[in-house]
């Protein structure tokens, strides 16, 4: 006999003279395992009818005496009934075209209805309150949830805790560089005083000039004038005209 195949009754079957019930239906069951799960995996097809001969007629022969079983069979005989009652119609495209035709067509506006909807919604009167208690939520969700720290973040310390002495060492060069870049600037923005013409007069130019006029005007004081040359001493001649 097949795995699936259902073992028969003990009450069907003769029994060898010494053997309880009790015995075998414990042999059978660990054997060829309880009848009544056998009996649930063979009923579809045992009430559509393609059950094979053999465990039809065991099927059969336990339905005799469970209850159980004859009540699960019965209810599936009954549904080919009910369910062939439920069957699905086709209405034909006849009823598609009578349903479109007797829909009437409204071109939807798109903006317009966003525009009434967006006016209803905000003129009515717990508009302020929604606003109120949306505010309300979003700020003590921001001051009481905590922000999410990226890892990068958690990271920077350990990183630049060993860079300290060489961190400091730059900045304090930057600073340096800083300051005498500030003073060459000033240094060469700075407009250079223009020497006043008073203060030449007085301190260069009229001491020279004073003290070389100083210096030659005796001498051109002493010195007696040149006499006149004899050409100029000759009197011009006398016109003959």
């Amino acid at each position: 006999m097949g795995e699936t195949s259902m073992h028969p009754d003990f009450k069907a079957t003769p029994q060898e003279p010494g053997m309880s019930p009790e015995l075998t239906r414990a042999i059978l069951t660990r054997t060829s395992g309880d009848p009544c799960h056998r009996l649930q995996s063979l009923a579809c097809d045992f009430v559509d009818g393609t059950l094979e001969a053999e465990q039809a007629s065991l099927v059969r022969l336990h339905l005799g005496h469970c209850g159980a079983c004859s009540a699960l069979v019965g209810a599936l005989a009954g549904l080919q009934t009910d369910l062939s009652a439920m069957a699905q119609v086709d209405p034909g495209p006849w009823f598609t075209q009578a349903v479109l035709r007797a829909t009437r067509h409204l071109p939807i506006r798109q903006g317009a209805d966003l525009r009434e909807f967006w006016w209803r919604l905000m003129h009515r009167p717990r508009i302020a309150l929604e606003a109120a208690y949306l505010g309300a939520a979003a700020g003590l969700m921001g001051i009481y949830l905590p922000m999410p720290v990226p890892d990068l973040a958690l990271r920077i310390p350990a990183l630049v805790q060993p860079l300290g002495d060489s961190a400091l060492r730059v900045a304090e060069q930057m600073a340096q560089a800083e300051r005498r870049t500030t003073t060459t600037l000033q240094r060469s923005l700075r407009p250079v005083a223009k020497p006043r013409l008073d203060s030449l007069r007085r301190g260069n130019l009229w001491p020279r000039v004073s003290s070389w006029i100083k210096a030659r005007l005796p001498f051109f004081l002493r010195t007696p004038p040149s006499p006149p040359s004899p050409d100029a001493e000759k009197a011009p001649p006398a016109n003959p005209g």
